[in-house]
């Protein structure tokens, strides 16, 4: 009977360090310990999709690890696919509209399958993050999405 309890647990525990749940926003809640150790941070990852002109987009923010020598104390990153493949020969153009009408541009970064740039997002309030790409075959793209911050007190 032990040993049935024992498998039954086992089972259960890799079954729920394998579920990553989010709410309707995009805001993962309960990440895997070893993922969220990886990222310096245990409060969450915003991560949203979206598909514009044949290119399926993920936005994602996170904190900076430990560094933000890349501008800002937050890391937007953007991956481009198409046809299920990452794209990496895309020029990258990032925008931030911050609360009071306050904004910034920056050239992304690649960095593996991704594209990065520093901002600071923490001020309280949405934040518009903007994407403009130019691909291969010179046409340009561009998508964006809302970057929530819970309020601060």
């Amino acid at each position: 009977m032990s040993k049935d309890l024992i498998i039954i647990g086992t089972i259960m525990l890799l079954g729920s360090m394998q579920s990553v749940q989010a709410d309707e926003r995009g805001i993962h809640k309960d990440l895997p310990r070893s993922h969220a150790e990886s990222h310096g941070e245990m409060k969450g990852i915003f991560v949203k999709k979206k598909t514009v002109d044949g290119y399926h987009l993920t936005f994602h923010v996170m904190k900076a690890a430990v560094d933000p020598s890349h501008g800002g104390a937050y890391q937007f990153k953007l991956k481009v696919e198409q046809n299920g493949r990452a794209l990496n020969n895309l020029i990258v153009n990032s925008k931030v509209m911050h609360p009071k009408n306050q904004s910034e541009s920056k050239m992304m970064l690649k960095m593996g399958d991704w594209y990065t740039a520093g901002y600071d997002l923490t001020h309280s309030g949405k934040h518009e993050l903007i994407v403009l790409f130019k691909a291969k075959d010179g046409s340009k793209h561009s998508a964006g999405v809302t970057y929530p911050v819970e309020k601060q007190e």
